[in-house]
């Protein structure tokens, strides 16, 4: 009766130590600001990013973290926007966020500047070494041996769109200098952040002529509809 006890003991041990076994350990209780500048946000386990870096929150709990943390959802528009929504979520605590917004929400957009090609030039040119991140692919571009073979066509290609406009004054001799002359001049991103910022005084424009200064940061689903900004309760 003794033995038949003890197994039965040691079954329900069995079971708790499975279950507590296959609980996920989620980013918020990996992170801390003691290890923050040595973390890899890439390895760790997110409750709203997929393992490919997608966001995966639904609307219900998207449009709670917008009131809680007061962002502007008028103007969260971007893959970044909505990764800060997520790591806001993820880390309740700005500075860890910010810190995994930096790094996960890095776009193939922005890393398409640096390279004078589009985003999707550039993700197949980062699969062709098995890289599925855009930031993974920048820190590529700029720790790769200066011997590797994609690497130089990389850069040559880069040479070339540059001299092809008559942008000659970079420094090969310093790639990190090279890079930013690059992504400095690249019409597309001019273009890009000219016409955002334009879009963005003109949302608050709007808001203001119908609202007022008042509650700015009020969630709604765009200025398009009569009750765009009435607060959610």
């Amino acid at each position: 009766m003794i033995q038949h006890s003890k197994l039965i003991v040691l079954l329900l041990i069995a079971l708790i130590s499975g279950k507590v076994a296959s609980q996920e350990v989620y980013a918020k209780e990996v992170v801390n600001a003691e290890n923050l500048s040595n973390t890899d946000f890439f390895s760790l386990n997110y409750r709203y990013i997929d393992k490919d870096y997608n966001v995966c929150m639904d609307s219900v709990t998207y449009q709670e973290a917008l009131l809680k943390y007061n962002l502007p959802g008028l103007l969260m528009k971007s893959y970044t926007d909505s990764v800060a929504v997520a790591m806001i979520m993820e880390f309740d605590n700005w500075d860890i966020a910010n810190k995994a917004i930096s790094k996960i929400g890095y776009s193939w957009t922005k890393m398409s500047y640096y390279l004078w090609k589009t985003p999707e030039e550039t993700r197949q040119l980062a699969a062709r070494s098995g890289i599925n991140h855009a930031y993974l692919f920048r820190q590529y571009i700029t720790r790769a041996d200066d011997n590797d073979e994609q690497l130089a066509n990389i850069i040559e290609d880069i040479k070339t769109a540059l001299d092809d406009k008559g942008l000659t004054e970079y420094n090969m001799a310093s790639r990190a200098e090279f890079l930013s002359y690059a992504y400095k001049h690249n019409p597309d991103k001019i273009a890009f952040y000219t016409n955002k910022r334009a879009e963005k005084k003109r949302l608050m424009q709007q808001y203001k002529e119908r609202h007022g200064a008042v509650d700015r940061m009020k969630v709604g689903v765009g200025c398009d509809e009569e009750n765009c900004c009435q607060k959610i309760q």
